[in-house]
């Protein structure tokens, strides 16, 4: 079997407000395999943008705090990635 193009593994993202985090995306996980695209659905406020620009380590942070979980991308994982990586990856 092959490995997923992109995979996450229970993300949390929260942003900091003044000593506080707080939780905006509580450990979602996904897998999207090659040739597969993926719809992200949701009410207002759900976290549908904040998932999306975590994907990419397009939230500036602060306030942006990545809590837990990993995002990969062709098994390398994009939250420890350098930008030169991700440049790479964004295009």
């Amino acid at each position: 079997m092959t490995s997923p193009l992109l995979a996450i593994e229970n993300l949390s993202v929260g942003f900091r407000q003044q000593q506080h985090v707080r939780p905006v995306v509580n450990a979602i996980s996904l897998q999207v395999n090659a040739g597969e695209t993926l719809a992200l659905v949701g009410e207002s406020g759900s976290g549908k943008s904040v998932t999306a620009l975590s994907i990419l380590r397009l939230l500036p942070t602060p306030p942006a705090v990545y809590l837990s979980g990993d995002i990969r991308f062709h098994g390398e994982s994009l939250l420890h990635a350098s930008e030169q990586t991700l440049r790479g990856v964004r295009g």
